[in-house]
């Protein structure tokens, strides 16, 4: 989609300085001053190659994020493993969101979302498990976002499919892909098709319950 639109994508380059092409009445400094507590951010590394300039009218930076949590780093896995309803193996202690790595019944492992759909998701079964309540239905995993003007839905499991088929024109940004196992619908990723989720999550529904039944997750 970036290719299309003629945007460029810098992974792994950080952000040295931003100034303005020349001094103009009323505006504002592009510079950015440091404002993190100590320790909060990595230390600046200087590149090993000569820095890169580039004019641009505008520019989106990720900053990314940098977890903290003493439990997750003396474990060294990048998460808390819980079960679907948040519950990890020790008594009385729940996660969810980022600081999870939830079981999976159809891949019949941990995973992380990083989304904050799943978060929500996630939070609620956490609050039901800690009430005593019955656990709800584990929803499929599924995000979405929209991508200069383009919205883009997932819904399931693609690392459980063998074979992908397109519906559509990728070009145009209007096109479905449907990811299958033995034939079977196991996840959809839908660009600039949002009325098509709705079906999409049946199928995919459908299918992941035919392929693997529900599997009790180990913490």
């Amino acid at each position: 989609m970036r290719r299309v639109l003629g945007l460029a994508a810098m992974l792994g380059a950080g952000v040295l300085a931003a100034q303005p092409p020349a001094p103009t009445e009323g505006a504002r400094d592009l510079f950015f001053a440091g404002a993190a507590p100590k320790d909060a951010l990595p230390p600046v590394k200087k590149p090993a190659a000569p820095a890169a300039r580039s004019a641009t009218p505008s520019a989106a930076m990720h900053l990314g994020l940098r977890y903290t949590l003493l439990l997750v780093k003396a474990r060294g896995f990048g998460g808390v493993p819980v079960d679907p309803q948040g519950r990890s193996a020790a008594p009385d202690v729940y996660a969810a969101g980022d600081a999870a790595l939830v079981f999976d019944p159809a891949l019949a492992r941990h995973l992380r979302t990083d989304h904050w759909e799943a978060a929500a998701r996630q939070g609620v079964a956490a609050a039901r498990a800690m009430l005593g309540l019955e656990p709800a239905r584990t929803p499929l995993p599924s995000f979405w976002s929209d991508q200069h003007g383009v919205r883009i839905q997932y819904v399931g499991q693609a690392a459980a499919g063998d074979r992908v088929a397109i519906d559509g024109d990728p070009e145009g940004r209007d096109f479905e892909a449907t990811f299958t196992k033995a034939g079977v619908p196991v996840a959809a990723l839908l660009v600039g098709r949002p009325r098509a989720l709705a079906d999409a999550r049946r199928r995919v529904q459908t299918g992941l319950d035919s392929l693997s039944p529900q599997q009790e997750a180990p913490r």
